[in-house]
């Protein structure tokens, strides 16, 4: 998308490019890279990792590495936290429904699974999440897990790694997932 004037453009690219797939995740690595992750293709899920530089249109297949790597899965989401190119993965399908998370440094590669406090939320795919307070936080809403649509809202205390139920109050969102 080009902004000025407002218009699309197809770019050209060149490497080693993923295949196309749905329900991945794509977040910004560093400022000149974005970093995409699983999903499903005609193969079923991924738990493939691939980098577009998008100052040179160039794929790479980025190494992953850690004692403990997610499961190859759809419909999670990947958040941004504080510190520089560290993301956070939370649930997703793929062998099931999954509650787990990872923190991600997109620079290196290294994934770490995330022990926590507090009642995580329950196994799900296709909700929202977002950070928060600074990147602090991180807020979970809504998905589904393979029988029901969920409108719940959890945080996630990035600092202390602890989960908290969030009780709102007013009309409530109608379940959804997407």
């Amino acid at each position: 998308l080009i902004f000025h004037p407002l218009h699309w453009e197809q770019v050209e690219t060149t490497g080693s490019r993923p295949l196309g797939r749905a329900f991945h995740t794509a977040i910004l690595g560093e400022e000149t890279k974005i970093v995409v992750h699983g999903g499903i293709s005609r193969h079923g899920s991924n738990d493939d990792c691939y980098e577009l530089d998008i100052v040179h249109n160039q794929w790479s297949v980025l190494f992953q590495y850690g004692e403990h790597r997610p499961a190859a899965r759809h419909g999670h989401t990947m958040t941004e936290t504080a510190q520089i190119g560290s993301t956070i993965l939370f649930g997703g399908a793929g062998a099931g429904f999954y509650n787990d998370l990872f923190f991600f440094d997109a620079r290196t590669g290294r994934w770490d699974l995330c022990e926590t406090s507090g009642t995580p939320p329950a196994p799900r795919a296709f909700h929202s999440a977002c950070a928060l307070e600074n990147k602090s936080k991180m807020v979970i809403f809504g998905g589904q897990n393979g029988s029901a649509n969920l409108n719940d809202l959890h945080e996630f205390n990035i600092e202390n790694r602890s989960w908290t139920f969030v009780r709102t109050q007013g009309v409530q969102p109608s379940p959804r997932w997407g």
